[in-house]
């Protein structure tokens, strides 16, 4: 992280890091959630920590839940010092952790669009010095529906999104 980027988030509203996470760890992440993907499946998908779409064939599987709290390796990549410094960095000071969660993003628009909103707009808070991290575990392509951002729209007005 260097002024640059700071630049760069302040006046866009958000940040790209590339190769941040290690692809060793990004690898054991990878195995870990097949695990628990089939884990969930041999139970019968009663332990509720996915999310399911549900078409004529089958269940897919669009999220998993609270992934920190499933599992050490989400527990300690939501404690991993680059990104806290870099979170810190751009918020001007310390980080609180909020939540997590572990989106799978479907080809072919399974499970529905996520239409375009604000993130904050969900997140309780009292000021604007939040943001969300997301980390991608495998390359996105278009076909995946990848974020799509607005360069300057952190600075325009708060949308009703109810």
């Amino acid at each position: 992280m260097n002024i640059k980027d700071l630049v760069f988030y302040q006046k866009k509203g958000f940040l790209v890091k590339k190769g941040l996470i290690p692809k060793q760890l990004i690898t054991k992440i990878n195995r870990k959630i097949s695990y628990l993907i089939n884990k969930d499946v041999l139970l019968s998908n009663k332990n509720k920590k996915f999310e399911y779409f549900k078409d004529d064939k089958k269940n897919h599987i669009l999220r998993l839940k609270d992934p920190v709290a499933q599992d050490k390796i989400f527990y300690s990549l939501s404690r991993n010092k680059r990104i806290i410094s870099i979170v810190s960095t751009l918020l001007g000071g310390t980080a609180r952790f909020h939540h997590s969660k572990l989106n799978f993003k479907l080809p072919s628009k399974k499970g529905g669009v996520v239409h375009w909103h604000q993130d904050w707009a969900f997140y309780p808070h009292t000021n604007d010095d939040l943001l969300a991290v997301g980390i991608y575990l495998e390359d996105c392509k278009e076909i995946n529906g990848p974020l799509k951002v607005m360069p300057g729209s952190h600075r325009k007005e708060l949308y009703d999104h109810h």
